[in-house]
């Protein structure tokens, strides 16, 4: 889980989500090959930013063919999780992690092309946490993307995509002004000459943040990560 923001309050709550996106080159074929090796990593913790281990962690999705592939994993003493699938072409994943009666979980957009995701992190709250009163922002989900790929500059094709997030609470339901927070984008990789804009925006009356990302001169694989930070047990 990243810290990076700066941040006043000395207990916080990364919440982040992460998408892919794809860059092609003037006439490339976005057709699936054969089956190609994503590795999935990342880290499960508590309230508290503590390590949670031994959590299962589970990774579910449909494959091209049309079957249901669920695959599982544990977490180690550091929180931490690493799997790998086999897909043919850009698919969603829902990833669960769960320990005793408590889970949550969250859908990522997985291409053959990527190679790895990092930087996932779930947070569970156990017993009466303060964070799970409904209204307080939880978890970040991608709402809308307006394309899975975009064409390099100046080879004829759309070169921008549009990305939504939403912060939600506890019940999945949208946050309001009142607990409006800054949510901010950053690359997990991209190609040379890919951009996003703006770098933060503080989420709206439904909770919702949108980035643009803009295409360099260069094909490849674009994952965006979005990411907040909240103070926890404030009013």
């Amino acid at each position: 889980m990243s810290h990076f923001l700066p941040f006043r309050l000395n207990r916080v709550i990364a919440i982040a989500a992460l998408v892919g996106l794809v860059v092609a080159g003037g006439g490339c074929d976005l057709g699936g090959g054969g089956a190609d090796s994503v590795t999935i990593n990342g880290r499960v913790v508590d309230a508290s930013s503590n390590p949670v281990q031994n959590a299962q962690v589970t990774f579910r999705f449909t494959d091209a063919t049309g079957e249901e592939v669920e695959e599982n994993t544990l977490t180690d003493s550091l929180g931490t999780f690493s799997t790998t699938l086999e897909v043919e072409e850009t698919t969603e994943v829902t990833i669960t992690a769960a320990k005793g009666e408590v889970s949550t979980d969250k859908a990522v957009q997985v291409s053959p092309d990527a190679g790895s995701i990092s930087d996932l992190s779930f947070g569970l709250s156990f017993g009466g946490d303060e964070e799970r009163e409904p209204g307080r922002p939880t978890d970040i989900v991608l709402q809308s993307q307006s394309t899975e790929a975009i064409r390099v500059q100046e080879s004829g094709g759309m070169t921008v995509a549009r990305l939504t997030f939403q912060v939600v609470d506890s019940t999945g339901q949208a946050i309001d002004l009142d607990q409006a927070v800054d949510v901010s984008f950053r690359f997990g990789q991209r190609p040379d000459g890919v951009t996003l804009t703006p770098e933060t925006v503080t989420t709206d009356g439904s909770g919702q943040a949108t980035v643009n990302v803009s295409s360099g001169k260069t094909a490849g694989v674009v994952q965006v990560v979005a990411q907040t930070q909240r103070p926890d047990g404030t009013e």
